[in-house]
């Protein structure tokens, strides 16, 4: 992560917040230096969707440079979805391209 330009971190919404196997990693990354880095969550959902919003505000709090708001989409995306990701993908190369 130290050497990366950009992080996107998925993650599902679980009970209300993200699968803890994810926010464990996403909390042993605090001593890395990513201030400035751009950095991202996104994720699905069936219920709430607080999961990439959480992992967001863990990435405000790194000093990284973060881009909301989190991708969420409900359930399985389907076309409109999978459109939202590519977007997602290509503002993420045109900010590391800055």
């Amino acid at each position: 992560m130290e050497k990366a330009d950009a992080i996107a971190i998925g993650l599902a919404t679980y009970k209300g917040a993200g699968m803890p196997s994810v926010f464990k990693y996403v909390e042993s990354l605090k001593n890395v230096p990513l201030k400035n880095k751009i950095g991202t969550a996104f994720g699905s959902y069936g219920w709430s969707g607080e999961g990439p919003i959480v992992l967001t505000n863990m990435l405000k709090g790194y000093g990284m440079n973060v881009i909301e708001p989190s991708l969420r989409i409900k359930r399985t995306p389907e076309a409109e979805g999978i459109e939202e990701c590519r977007k997602l993908g290509k503002k993420i190369a045109d900010m590391v391209k800055k």
